[in-house]
């Protein structure tokens, strides 16, 4: 099924690029790098061209590696899903603005963007940060009420969703 949203996990050395959004929803806050989809886009190549867009590096598909769907409810109506990435870039490809058109991009350790009172991350991508950069490939469940996530809950990847994935990306 063709969802409309990417979302990348990417990886400078030990720690994670991500941008602090100037945009809604959750301006001000720790993001990953991606966005919405163009029409017949596939997703590999729609994560690449918004990790260009917000991060002006350029990814090739052997960096990337596919993470799973997460599942966007709103007040437990399903609004959407979202195609996760995992992008390994080497030490020397670190170079990038520190600010673009949608929002400050810095790096940080892995702990510091997973502490449960960090609330300067947002707390979806603060709550897979983990499961995706340990290699699992799941679907991440989550339902927001009044715009605070209520509830995530990770369940694995199954072997038809994975030949489904691999068709569309």
């Amino acid at each position: 099924m063709p969802y409309r949203f990417t979302l990348a996990v990417l990886h400078v050395g030990d720690q994670v690029l991500v941008i602090n959004r100037k945009k809604p929803p959750y301006p001000g806050q720790w993001n990953g790098v991606g966005g919405k989809l163009k029409p017949g886009e596939r997703p590999l190549h729609g994560m690449q061209r918004e990790i260009f867009e917000e991060t002006q590096l350029q990814v090739v598909p052997a960096q990337m590696r596919f993470a799973g769907v997460m599942d966007w409810f709103i007040e437990a109506q399903y609004t959407d899903s979202i195609y996760l990435f995992e992008v390994t870039l080497p030490a020397w490809q670190t170079t990038y603005p520190q600010g673009t058109r949608e929002g400050i991009l810095q790096p940080f350790s892995l702990d510091w963007l997973t502490q449960p009172e960090n609330q300067g991350v947002i707390p979806d991508f603060q709550q897979l940060l983990r499961p995706v950069c340990q290699g699992t490939v799941q679907r991440y469940v989550t339902n927001f009420v009044n715009e605070r996530l209520t509830s995530m809950v990770l369940r694995p990847y199954s072997d038809a969703e994975r030949r489904g994935a691999q068709m569309i990306l």
